[in-house]
């Protein structure tokens, strides 16, 4: 598959080893009170995501600030959404979801490590150090998401995607996350 938009948004992925070592850093700063204390970065951090994916999941015809207005999206472009609508993406979502959790506590456990680092640089106050990580997390989380929802998709089209019915235009508004300016177009078109 050709489409631009896809790659754009599978090489986020690219983005998310930093952003875990954001949260590893954040969690290093200040002094651990309590395991329990990394619960708000995970819910705050993973469960928007999760629920927008597993809901009205991202509209991968947006870039930065704007996004391609729903009337103009070609009928493979609909075919495309149609794909991020599917059973298996909701099992990828929680499945995904499951798995940053894992990695969460697993950079929670190893945060000490990173304690001299860190101070070196970041203000040694543990509730920044939470709110930074919860904010890292989150967006480790949407980059993740969206990339590996992304990769299913292109590994579905390469099956046949004739068979795909176009996701309709009027329903894209309430069934897809939309975010930016709407704009005709953002890319040049594939030749």
């Amino acid at each position: 598959m050709l489409d631009p938009y896809l790659w754009i948004h599978f090489s986020g992925l690219a983005a998310a080893p930093l952003l875990l070592e954001i949260v590893w850093l954040s969690l290093a700063l200040g002094y651990a009170i309590s395991p329990l204390e990394i619960l708000p970065v995970a819910l705050l951090g993973m469960l928007p995501i999760f629920w927008m994916q597993w809901n009205k999941p991202f509209n991968i015809y947006s870039l930065l600030l704007w996004v391609i207005k729903h009337e103009v999206l070609t009928t493979e472009q609909r075919q495309v959404l149609s794909l991020y609508k599917s059973r298996s993406q909701k099992i990828l979502a929680l499945v995904v979801s499951l798995l940053m959790l894992v990695m969460l506590w697993l950079i929670y456990k190893q945060a000490p490590l990173a304690s001299g680092i860190a101070e070196n640089f970041l203000p040694p106050i543990r509730i920044f150090g939470l709110a930074l990580a919860t904010i890292a997390f989150g967006l480790a989380n949407l980059f993740v998401q969206v990339a590996l929802s992304t990769l299913l998709v292109m590994v579905t089209l390469g099956k046949d995607p004739t068979s795909l019915i176009p996701w309709e235009i009027e329903k894209i508004k309430n069934d897809f996350t939309s975010i930016g300016l709407p704009v005709r177009q953002i890319l040049p078109p594939m030749q």
